[in-house]
């Protein structure tokens, strides 16, 4: 009788990975299974290969800071409001340790991963970038933005955040989130003609 693929193993491989990509930024397979505590066999019934291992990883932590980003920029007064708390949420995923551990796979990809791990890494960006459009849009409907472009803006924007994003994950940010937010509201405003 064949066995049955548990849930539960495959939680503890995925919390294992997240657990030593906080820690070292990668982690080799048989390190994943020693601090699961599964053997090979068991993770090769949740995952074809280490890619598709880092791929559901990438794609759990995207949806997870997309639902963030979702519920920063929902309550927002208007257009300009919305666009600055999705920077502003986006830039505490990463300045926040406890938020950064989960989030590590998808904010920081294992530089050695396939097209796979790639491709649902870009999918999130487009999502991430696509809720920043909405607010950008909202603000040039609501007059908070009047003079935004939201497809260009929210690129410029979204590639600042993440080369912020990049030097606080590497330890080469020197500002803290309050400047860094500042930071980055300034170039919204601006892109939107704001002195």
């Amino acid at each position: 009788m064949a066995a049955t693929a548990s849930p539960h193993d495959r939680e503890a491989i995925m919390r294992a990975a997240v657990r030593l990509a906080a820690r070292h930024g990668t982690a080799a397979v048989e390190d994943i299974l020693r601090a699961a505590r599964v053997n090979r066999r068991i993770f090769y019934r949740h995952f074809v290969s280490k890619d598709a291992l880092l791929a559901a990883l990438a794609d759990e932590a995207a949806r997870a800071i997309e639902q963030e980003l979702g519920a920063a920029v929902e309550g927002a007064s208007d257009g300009a409001a919305a666009a600055q708390a999705w920077i502003e949420r986006y830039l505490a995923l990463v300045w926040e340790d406890r938020a950064v551990g989960a989030a590590r796979p998808f904010l920081a990809p294992d530089p050695t991963a396939g097209a796979a791990v790639i491709d649902v890494v870009e999918a999130g960006h487009d999502r991430h970038r696509a809720l920043l459009e909405s607010a950008l849009r909202g603000g040039h409907a609501d007059g908070s933005l009047p003079a935004v472009d939201p497809d260009g803006a929210a690129f410029a924007v979204h590639a600042t955040v993440l080369r912020h994003t990049a030097l606080c994950l590497r330890g080469r940010s020197a500002a803290d989130l309050p400047t860094t937010c500042a930071h980055v509201v300034g170039v919204l405003q601006r892109l939107c003609g704001a002195s």
